[in-house]
Protein backbone atom coordinates (compact mmCIF):
# COMPACT_ATOMS: atom_id res chain seq x y z
CA UNK A 1 0.00 0.00 0.00
CA UNK A 2 1.32 3.60 -0.98
CA UNK A 3 1.36 6.17 1.57
CA UNK A 4 -1.44 8.30 -0.42
CA UNK A 5 -3.53 5.34 0.35
CA UNK A 6 -3.32 5.27 4.01
CA UNK A 7 -6.21 6.22 5.89
CA UNK A 8 -8.51 6.03 2.60
CA UNK A 9 -11.00 3.36 1.54
CA UNK A 10 -13.22 2.01 4.69
CA UNK A 11 -11.84 5.05 6.68
CA UNK A 12 -13.79 7.63 4.61
CA UNK A 13 -16.98 5.56 5.67
CA UNK A 14 -16.38 5.04 9.55
CA UNK A 15 -14.65 9.01 10.04
CA UNK A 16 -18.59 9.74 8.14
CA UNK A 17 -20.27 7.29 10.28
CA UNK A 18 -18.54 8.67 13.70
CA UNK A 19 -18.39 12.39 12.54
CA UNK A 20 -22.49 12.36 11.68
CA UNK A 21 -22.98 10.20 15.01
CA UNK A 22 -20.91 13.08 16.96
CA UNK A 23 -23.22 15.40 15.67
CA UNK A 24 -26.79 14.05 16.08
CA UNK A 25 -25.84 14.23 19.32
CA UNK A 26 -23.93 17.23 20.13
CA UNK A 27 -24.74 19.91 17.52
CA UNK A 28 -23.05 21.57 15.01
CA UNK A 29 -22.25 24.44 16.56
CA UNK A 30 -20.97 22.43 19.53
CA UNK A 31 -17.41 22.87 18.65
CA UNK A 32 -17.59 26.36 17.14
CA UNK A 33 -14.61 28.42 19.14
CA UNK A 34 -13.83 25.29 21.87
CA UNK A 35 -10.28 23.68 21.61
CA UNK A 36 -10.20 20.21 20.98
CA UNK A 37 -7.27 17.75 21.21
CA UNK A 38 -7.36 14.78 18.69
CA UNK A 39 -5.53 11.42 19.88
CA UNK A 40 -4.00 9.23 17.09
CA UNK A 41 -4.83 11.17 14.57
CA UNK A 42 -2.67 9.79 11.40
CA UNK A 43 -3.15 11.90 8.90
CA UNK A 44 -5.57 14.33 10.58
CA UNK A 45 -8.24 13.54 8.06
CA UNK A 46 -11.30 13.09 11.01
CA UNK A 47 -10.05 16.05 13.14
CA UNK A 48 -9.76 18.10 9.91
CA UNK A 49 -13.74 17.71 10.37
CA UNK A 50 -14.08 19.71 13.64
CA UNK A 51 -11.96 22.34 12.09
CA UNK A 52 -14.38 22.70 9.41
CA UNK A 53 -16.72 23.20 12.45
CA UNK A 54 -15.28 25.81 13.96
CA UNK A 55 -12.96 23.72 16.38
CA UNK A 56 -9.67 25.08 17.61
CA UNK A 57 -7.58 21.40 17.27
CA UNK A 58 -4.58 20.85 18.51
CA UNK A 59 -3.08 16.74 16.85
CA UNK A 60 -1.26 14.26 18.29
CA UNK A 61 0.08 11.03 16.98
CA UNK A 62 2.73 8.53 18.02
CA UNK A 63 4.18 8.34 14.59
CA UNK A 64 5.97 11.36 13.20
CA UNK A 65 5.95 10.25 9.99
CA UNK A 66 2.11 10.61 10.14
CA UNK A 67 2.54 14.23 11.58
CA UNK A 68 4.97 15.07 8.45
CA UNK A 69 2.11 14.29 6.03
CA UNK A 70 -0.65 15.83 8.27
CA UNK A 71 1.84 18.98 8.04
CA UNK A 72 1.96 18.95 4.27
CA UNK A 73 -1.69 18.77 3.57
CA UNK A 74 -3.15 20.79 6.75
CA UNK A 75 -0.34 23.55 7.83
CA UNK A 76 -1.37 26.10 10.18
CA UNK A 77 -2.82 23.35 12.91
CA UNK A 78 -0.66 22.54 15.89
CA UNK A 79 0.36 19.05 15.80
CA UNK A 80 3.32 16.64 18.38
CA UNK A 81 3.87 13.47 18.82
CA UNK A 82 2.74 11.45 21.89
CA UNK A 83 3.71 8.06 22.39
CA UNK A 84 0.41 6.92 24.64
CA UNK A 85 1.90 3.75 25.92
CA UNK A 86 3.87 6.90 28.22
CA UNK A 87 2.82 8.79 30.92
CA UNK A 88 1.95 11.83 28.31
CA UNK A 89 1.23 15.56 30.10
CA UNK A 90 0.80 18.37 28.06
CA UNK A 91 0.45 20.61 31.06
CA UNK A 92 -2.87 22.11 29.79
CA UNK A 93 -6.21 20.67 29.52
CA UNK A 94 -8.87 20.88 26.10
CA UNK A 95 -12.84 21.55 26.29
CA UNK A 96 -12.81 18.35 24.37
CA UNK A 97 -10.88 14.97 23.70
CA UNK A 98 -11.23 13.21 20.57
CA UNK A 99 -9.73 9.79 21.27
CA UNK A 100 -11.05 7.02 18.71
CA UNK A 101 -9.54 4.19 16.91
CA UNK A 102 -6.41 4.34 19.53
CA UNK A 103 -7.12 2.49 22.90
CA UNK A 104 -6.99 -1.15 22.00
CA UNK A 105 -3.60 -0.31 20.26
CA UNK A 106 -1.75 0.55 23.62
CA UNK A 107 -0.37 -1.68 26.51
CA UNK A 108 -1.17 0.87 29.22
CA UNK A 109 -4.52 1.48 28.14
CA UNK A 110 -5.19 2.49 31.67
CA UNK A 111 -2.68 5.34 32.57
CA UNK A 112 -3.28 6.52 28.94
CA UNK A 113 -7.39 6.89 29.98
CA UNK A 114 -6.19 8.50 33.14
CA UNK A 115 -4.13 11.30 31.31
CA UNK A 116 -6.81 11.91 29.06
CA UNK A 117 -9.37 12.02 31.74
CA UNK A 118 -7.08 14.55 32.73
CA UNK A 119 -6.64 16.67 29.94
CA UNK A 120 -10.42 17.11 29.43
CA UNK A 121 -12.35 19.91 30.69
CA UNK A 122 -15.64 19.08 29.30
CA UNK A 123 -16.17 15.84 27.52
CA UNK A 124 -14.23 13.12 26.08
CA UNK A 125 -15.10 11.12 22.61
CA UNK A 126 -13.74 7.80 23.58
CA UNK A 127 -14.31 4.64 20.18
CA UNK A 128 -12.04 1.63 20.38
CA UNK A 129 -12.29 -2.17 19.59
CA UNK A 130 -13.15 -4.42 22.61
CA UNK A 131 -13.16 -7.93 23.95
CA UNK A 132 -16.23 -10.07 23.53
CA UNK A 133 -16.89 -10.14 27.17
CA UNK A 134 -18.82 -8.50 30.51
CA UNK A 135 -15.87 -9.46 32.48
CA UNK A 136 -14.73 -6.38 33.82
CA UNK A 137 -12.06 -7.51 34.62
CA UNK A 138 -11.03 -9.08 31.05
CA UNK A 139 -8.46 -8.13 28.49
CA UNK A 140 -6.94 -9.56 25.71
CA UNK A 141 -3.11 -9.30 24.57
CA UNK A 142 -2.50 -8.96 20.87
CA UNK A 143 0.81 -8.70 18.67
CA UNK A 144 0.52 -6.05 15.80
CA UNK A 145 2.34 -5.28 13.07
CA UNK A 146 1.19 -1.63 10.43
CA UNK A 147 1.25 1.56 9.71
CA UNK A 148 -2.10 1.96 11.61
CA UNK A 149 -1.60 -0.95 14.36
CA UNK A 150 0.47 -0.72 17.83
CA UNK A 151 3.33 2.03 17.76
CA UNK A 152 5.10 -0.40 20.08
CA UNK A 153 4.09 -3.55 18.45
CA UNK A 154 1.51 -5.18 21.35
CA UNK A 155 -2.37 -3.99 21.81
CA UNK A 156 -5.02 -4.74 24.28
CA UNK A 157 -7.77 -4.68 23.94
CA UNK A 158 -10.29 -4.89 27.35
CA UNK A 159 -13.48 -5.80 27.77
CA UNK A 160 -16.27 -2.38 27.49
CA UNK A 161 -16.72 -3.30 31.43
CA UNK A 162 -13.81 -3.04 31.91
CA UNK A 163 -12.88 0.00 30.46
CA UNK A 164 -16.24 1.36 31.84
CA UNK A 165 -15.23 0.49 35.48
CA UNK A 166 -12.12 2.59 34.91
CA UNK A 167 -13.32 5.65 34.08
CA UNK A 168 -15.86 5.40 36.92
CA UNK A 169 -12.46 4.75 39.50
CA UNK A 170 -11.56 8.02 37.82
CA UNK A 171 -14.88 9.72 39.32
CA UNK A 172 -15.82 10.03 35.42
CA UNK A 173 -19.02 9.57 34.07
CA UNK A 174 -20.75 8.49 30.82
CA UNK A 175 -23.25 7.62 28.09
CA UNK A 176 -22.62 4.15 25.69
CA UNK A 177 -24.17 4.52 22.24
CA UNK A 178 -24.28 0.42 21.15
CA UNK A 179 -26.41 2.36 18.03
CA UNK A 180 -26.71 1.05 14.44
CA UNK A 181 -26.09 4.09 12.66
CA UNK A 182 -22.32 3.92 13.36
CA UNK A 183 -21.61 0.77 11.97
CA UNK A 184 -19.68 0.59 8.65
CA UNK A 185 -18.37 -2.39 6.46
CA UNK A 186 -16.25 -3.36 9.01
CA UNK A 187 -17.03 -1.70 12.40
CA UNK A 188 -20.17 -2.76 14.40
CA UNK A 189 -21.30 -1.18 17.40
CA UNK A 190 -24.65 -2.41 17.88
CA UNK A 191 -23.09 -6.24 18.34
CA UNK A 192 -24.71 -8.16 21.97
CA UNK A 193 -21.57 -9.91 23.87
CA UNK A 194 -22.05 -13.21 23.72
CA UNK A 195 -18.26 -14.66 24.61
CA UNK A 196 -18.80 -17.38 21.90
CA UNK A 197 -15.40 -16.24 20.25
CA UNK A 198 -13.90 -14.87 23.17
CA UNK A 199 -11.04 -13.54 23.93
CA UNK A 200 -12.47 -11.00 21.03
CA UNK A 201 -14.71 -11.72 17.83
CA UNK A 202 -12.73 -9.22 15.50
CA UNK A 203 -12.70 -5.33 14.32
CA UNK A 204 -16.35 -5.80 14.31
CA UNK A 205 -16.45 -5.40 18.19
CA UNK A 206 -16.37 -1.12 18.55
CA UNK A 207 -18.37 0.40 21.48
CA UNK A 208 -18.53 4.62 21.43
CA UNK A 209 -18.79 6.75 25.13
CA UNK A 210 -19.71 9.98 25.46
CA UNK A 211 -16.90 10.82 28.69
CA UNK A 212 -17.64 13.54 31.14
CA UNK A 213 -14.40 13.99 33.89
CA UNK A 214 -16.97 15.17 36.10
CA UNK A 215 -20.15 13.72 37.44
CA UNK A 216 -23.40 15.71 35.27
Amino acid sequence: MEPDEYFSGHYDQWRHARYNKIVALLGADFFRGQSLLELGCGFGDFGMMFVNLGADVTFADGREDHLLVFRTSHGGHDSLVIDQDTKWDLDRQFNYVLHSGVLYHLQNWQQDLTQAIKHTKTLMILETEVANSNDDSYEYKNKETGYDQALNGVGIRPSAAYIEKHLRSLGATFQRYDDADLNTQYHRYDWVVDEQEKPFAGSYCRRFWLVFPQPK
